[in-house]
């Protein structure tokens, strides 16, 4: 096990939220289906790692990091599990994500599986017990703590940030989508970017609320404006031309962030709360973005929920194919992070 690196200080000001979202065609798919069938290409692959990160209130956060294997074109992929779950449950998914070059790590959440232990107490957290405050600190503490770690990835050339994906169930969806509107709230320092680096987001049975954990928070906040003077910010634009970039831009991740929302259609409250997160993305959704439309909504044929939708028996139909989460998940990935333009860079800490 080895400790997470330190980067850098982000600042926790949480300003607007925006998002766009996901394309999802057939592109790419004989590869996936190689892959799911046992008939890819075998590769060696690095050994997971199990890490031991200390969040600056004193926690234990433990977490499997998956290395990627394509070095400065890995994708970074974070997975956040359900409420009572552990990381134990994206095992499969995870190891597809690597197997596709990505560099993924997973998390247990704050009070759940190993990660229950505070510094200098001897009461450990339970996911059953946890408090409105520690929800708010798997957003403004711990997921900050990860993204360090793979910040100080990219500076070592193993993966690229400017490419982060995250995936989230239940409770995980609700803290990707508030930690993903932190993220782009987050104010460059000249030319040097702090955040804006989430650019597809994964929210599978996503409850409309939890304790802290609004999701309405996210989607109502007004996005952060600046005045963009490095290629940096631009590139994080998925229309960069329609940018009048004289005058301040909104950083908005409802429209900048490609988003694929899904759940089990046999539980009617699960599935409201999907379809009214969908349509508040849906009006930010940008006609003009070039390749299929990058916002998915998608409804399973079962009462199933969260990362149990990862039965890869559980398939959607489209474009006359049927398909299960794990290869809609690699399409995202692939199609709005892996295959964007988005080069490598250094990230220094722009208060040095």
């Amino acid at each position: 096990m080895r400790t997470g690196r330190l980067f850098s200080k982000h600042g926790l000001r949480w300003l607007g939220v925006v998002a766009t979202v996901l394309a999802l065609t057939g592109y790419g798919m004989t590869t996936l289906r190689a892959e799911e069938s046992g008939n890819a290409e075998e590769q060696e692959l690095p050994d997971p790692e199990d890490i031991a990160f200390t969040t600056s209130d004193g926690l234990k956060l433990n977490a499997t990091y998956y290395p990627g294997t394509e070095e400065k074109d890995s994708v970074p992929v974070i997975l956040l599990h359900m409420l009572h779950g552990s990381r134990i449950d994206y095992a499969d998914l995870a190891q597809m994500l690597q197997e596709n070059g990505h560099a993924v790590l997973v998390p247990d959440l704050r009070g759940h599986a190993e990660s229950t232990k505070h510094k200098g107490s001897r009461v450990p957290l339970k996911s059953s017990s946890l408090s409105r405050l520690d929800y708010a600190h798997m957003v403004q503490t711990d997921l900050p703590r990860l993204k360090r770690f793979l910040v100080a990835e990219n500076n070592d050339k193993k993966l690229n940030i400017e490419k982060l994906c995250v995936v989230g169930a239940g409770l995980g969806a609700s803290v990707a989508l508030n930690w993903t509107a932190m993220d782009w709230s987050l104010e460059p320092v000249g030319v040097r970017k702090q955040g804006q680096d989430v650019k597809a987001l994964v929210l599978i049975s996503p409850n409309w609320s939890t304790p802290g954990l609004s999701l309405r928070a996210p989607m109502t906040a007004r996005p952060l404006r600046v005045q963009v003077w490095g290629d940096a910010l631009k590139n994080v634009f998925k229309d960069p031309d329609e940018q009048n970039f004289a005058a301040p831009v909104a950083l908005d991740f409802r429209k900048e962030v490609s988003v694929l929302i899904v759940v089990g259609k046999g539980k009617s409250k699960a599935v409201g709360d999907a379809r009214r997160l969908h349509k508040m993305f849906k009006t930010h959704h940008p006609e003009s973005f070039s390749g299929p439309p990058d916002l998915f909504y998608g409804a399973f044929d079962t009462s199933l929920q969260g990362t149990k939708l990862l039965d890869p028996m559980l398939t959607l139909e489209i474009d006359d194919e049927k398909r299960n989460l794990k290869s809609l998940v690699a399409m995202i990935i692939k199609k709005r992070a892996a295959d964007r333009s988005l080069p490598w860079q250094e990230r220094k800490d722009p208060y040095d």
